[in-house]
Formats: C-alpha cells, structure tokens, sequence
C-alpha cells in the first residue's frame, strides 16, 4: 500500500515498481483508491449534483458554494464510506483468489481527506469508519511517500494540474500525514522521501524491502 500527500511520488513509484513485480508476478493488479472516488459513488455524485463539471469536490466544499447543509454533508459520507467498505470486500475477494494487490492511496489518505474537507461533521473514531477498519485488508507493507507542501505545490504546478490544491489545505494534510506516523510509532510506516530520494531510487528502495521482509 502507499499514502502519502499529493505530488509526493506515489504513483509513480508505483508504476516502475509494479513494472518489475509483474514480471515476477503476472497475477498483480495495481487499485487507485479514495475515498469519494470509487465507482458507485462517483454514480451517486452525478445524480445528486455534488460537483460540477471539472471541477474538484473539495474546493466546492471549502469554497461553501455547494454542500452547506450538514445532513448532505454526512450524507455524502455515509455513501462514500459505504462505498469503501464494499470496495474493501472486493479487495479481500481479490487476495483470497490469489491476486497481489497494489494500493495507490490507504485507508489513512481517505481519513486525512475527510477530516480535512468536513471538520465538523466527520468522526474519525465513529461507527461507520470503524467498521471500516474492520473490513480492510491488512497491508503487507506500507509505505508513506513524504514530500513538503511547498515542493508538492511546486510539482503541481510543473504538471499544470488545472485545479491545484489549496496552499493552506496541503499544510493541514501534511500535519496530519506526520501525526499519523507518530501515532504509528514510525514501525508500521516506511518512509520514502520524494524530496531526497529520485523516483527512481524510491522504487529501488522499495523492491529491495519486498525482497528482504517478503522473502
């Protein structure tokens, strides 16, 4: 699995490891997963015109043009949510038939979004967002790709990315990316730092952790 907060390398990274894993593992399927993104959802976004066309869910939010109420609010996260649960039974479904799933983006990306997004009405610790934690595969490995908010803006920025996230709310989620690490004691996490390591020497450092830990 890998987090990390946006321009960090995750994607990236992924795409030159799985190159190398699938010749070694032709059953790899690499999952983009967010929460308020996967597929069901998406549908009832349309449906219920939460977003606009081209338009990103969170600056609609922050920006307070669209979801005011706060009962559309925990509407949106109950289905969201919901929708990551079965995602997750699908994932589990995917191991069991012997599939090696690849993560881009954590359960810790989709908590650290919605913290961010609805402050006031999302519960990190409440029924539904435990029950998520229970349904999740526990990850083999987890790797957090760091990178500062200036450089992630920066990035951002060189890849002309038509909606570029909010200076301010990249602070927050990098806060948040470190209080998960120190929560987890550093032990459950490996770094990989996007601002001293290439791209490619973060996907060497990760194949050579798989061929020492996973052997």
């Amino acid at each position: 699995m890998f987090s990390g907060l946006d321009n960090s390398g995750k994607s990236t990274c992924i795409k030159k490891t799985a190159a190398t894993l699938s010749i070694l593992n032709s059953n790899l399927e690499v999952i983009w997963l967010r929460g308020g993104y996967t597929r069901i959802f998406s549908f009832f976004k349309k449906k219920l015109h939460l977003t606009g066309k081209g338009e990103r869910l969170d600056t609609l939010i922050l920006d307070k043009r669209r979801l005011r109420s706060k009962i559309l609010q925990r509407i949106w996260l109950l289905i969201a949510i919901l929708d990551l649960i079965l995602e997750m039974v699908v994932i589990r479904i995917k191991k069991r038939s012997g599939k090696t799933i690849v993560l881009d983006r954590y359960i810790i990306d989709t908590i650290i979004d919605f913290k961010v997004k609805f402050p006031y009405v999302y519960r990190p610790n409440g029924i539904m967002t435990r029950l998520l934690f229970k349904v999740m595969p526990k990850p083999d490995v987890h790797f957090l790709c760091v990178v500062s908010p200036e450089t992630s803006a920066r990035r951002s920025l060189l890849k002309k990315e038509p909606f570029p996230m909010n200076s301010t709310i990249l602070a927050i989620k990098y806060a948040e990316y470190n209080k998960a690490l120190l929560e987890n004691n550093n032990c459950d996490m490996v770094v990989l730092d996007s601002e001293k390591l290439s791209l490619e020497e973060m996907a060497s450092n990760v194949l050579d952790y798989l061929r020492t830990e996973l052997e």
